[in-house]
């Protein structure tokens, strides 16, 4: 690890404009082999409740358009300057992440590089040694990427945030754990997802040729197969409950706040208020997917 360079970016002077912030989504270019075919729904999250806050975030989906993922992203790495490049990363695409990642930094030498997601939460060690990164967030990044947007626009260096990782001087990781959302604030990240902007428009087209729909016989087989395709995801719940240890989802916040995260999902009304504002944002829509492993409990409130 180049610990000097990283903490160097750590401690950048202060700007003299809002932080501008690069957030891409985890890269599968396989087209659904590693992830869901639809558009990076944490990361857009985290670009509304940034832009909530008048900080300018931009979204870059790699799975958008394959055919011409390399050249869009450099010509959006271009456009900067980019103060935070935030990448997020799973297992499965991990590989390709870091390939977005690398090239990040070699267009963009200055901007302040962080991973989060699944993989970075568990396992920044390896963030940190196979990327070039400066900055881990783990668990949920809402409260930690605003934190570093304020730092960064006051000249104030990003250390210690709660939420985070770094490489200390002998080259040791030091780890700041930050507590999970609470429910109103896990509320006010679900409210604040622009589903308008999200191109579900697309990945729906894409899936409809791929899976030749108009030319099904029946209009039985057709409408099911729509079911599937115009599908959205509405986040309900934090994380389930149940308590399986092999299970990442279950885990990812008890590991990222260090102790046993406190549930938090949204009241009912707030579940129809979303599945209102999505219908408006995308009237196509046949299939809304709650996340929600404990959504038909007897004992729910």
């Amino acid at each position: 690890m180049d610990v000097d360079s990283k903490r160097q970016r750590l401690s950048l002077p202060q700007l003299t404009r809002t932080p501008r912030v690069l957030l891409v989504g985890p890269y599968d270019p396989h087209c659904g082999e590693y992830t869901f075919l639809a558009p990076p729904l944490g990361v857009w999250r985290l670009q509304g409740f940034l832009a909530q806050r008048q900080i300018e975030a931009v979204v870059f989906d790699p799975n958008r358009r394959p055919d011409v993922v390399h050249e869009e992203f450099d010509s959006t790495l271009r456009n900067g300057p980019w103060d935070v490049i935030g990448v997020s990363t799973t297992g499965m695409t991990l590989q390709y992440d870091l390939g977005l990642a690398h090239r990040a930094r070699e267009l963009c030498p200055n901007a302040l590089m962080v991973a989060g997601g699944m993989e970075a939460t568990f396992k920044p060690q390896l963030l940190f040694s196979k990327g070039p990164f400066d900055l881990v967030v783990t668990g949920e990044g809402e409260r930690s990427l605003h934190e570093i947007c304020v730092r960064r626009l006051a000249g104030q260096p990003v250390e210690g945030i709660s939420g985070t990782v770094l490489v200390r001087r002998d080259g040791e990781l030091q780890q700041f754990n930050g507590a999970a959302l609470n429910e109103s604030e896990l509320t006010e990240a679900i409210f604040s997802i622009p589903y308008a902007k999200m191109p579900y428009r697309d990945y729906w087209d894409r899936l409809e040729r791929a899976y030749d729909v108009g030319t099904l016989p029946y209009k039985a087989q057709r409408e099911a197969a729509l079911a599937e395709i115009r599908s959205v995801r509405l986040i309900t719940l934090n994380y389930c409950p149940m308590g399986c240890s092999f299970c990442s989802s279950t885990n990812f916040l008890h590991h990222a706040q260090g102790a046993i995260a406190g549930i938090a999902r949204l009241s009912a009304a707030d579940c129809i208020l979303m599945m209102e504002r999505i219908v408006a944002a995308h009237p196509t829509v046949k299939t809304i997917i709650f996340q929600d492993d404990i959504f038909v409990f007897t004992s729910d409130k």
